[in-house]
């Protein structure tokens, strides 16, 4: 498989995202209404099913084969077979410049420098909340973040400076509870399965 055959499966796997993610957008509002919230966001599972599809082989049915190609289907004769000896040292030639090739370089380049820009942004996030370990959970020196979950591997709840004094009892009861829900729902792991596609298609606008 050469550059050409991976852009072509890289674009036809880009225009099935696209179109399934334009379905969704259009969908999850009247599922959400009919259904509820989570027939919604199950919606979402369109797009990768989509993009899987895409790759299925075609069918391919062969025409049955006739006399002449029955009794030697590689032979090539009369001024076929002169265009063949012609085109056949062309086909060694070195290629200078490859398009395809180019193309799927920049993307790569993009998609690891989009990948970076996450990496030091969420580096940042973490440093500014400057969390420090309490029972069950962790505290940020500021107001204004959190309760919230934070990490993939290891995904742990971390609260605002002032939890106690700006919430109460049964309040922070049920904040903890909600965000220890999204951990046991694996919500963190696929935010961060999002954000990594959202990384190789960062020419995309309708994935973000």
């Amino acid at each position: 498989m050469d550059s050409s055959d991976l852009l072509a499966l890289g674009l036809r796997g880009t225009v099935a995202a696209s179109l399934a993610i334009l379905i969704v957008l259009a969908a999850r509002r009247p599922a959400r209404q009919l259904f509820g919230a989570g027939i919604a966001y199950s919606l979402w599972l369109l797009v990768p099913a989509s993009v899987l599809a895409s790759y299925l082989p075609k069918r391919v049915v062969l025409p049955a084969p006739d006399a002449a190609t029955r009794t030697d289907p590689t032979a090539v004769t009369g001024p076929l077979a002169a265009v063949s000896d012609t085109v056949a040292p062309l086909a060694d030639a070195p290629v200078l410049f490859d398009p395809p090739a180019a193309f799927l370089a920049l993307c790569m380049i993009g998609a690891v420098i989009s990948l970076l820009i996450l990496l030091i942004d969420q580096r940042r996030f973490v440093a500014r909340l400057g969390l420090r370990r309490e029972k069950g959970f962790y505290r940020a020196r500021t107001d204004g973040l959190g309760p919230a979950v934070i990490g993939v591997v290891a995904p742990r709840i971390f609260v605002p400076a002032r939890f106690e004094e700006q919430f109460g009892a049964d309040e922070r009861k049920l904040m903890l509870a909600h965000e220890a829900s999204h951990i046991r729902a694996g919500d963190v792991q696929v935010n961060a399965l999002a954000a990594l596609v959202q990384c190789l298609n960062w020419f995309n606008p309708l994935v973000y």
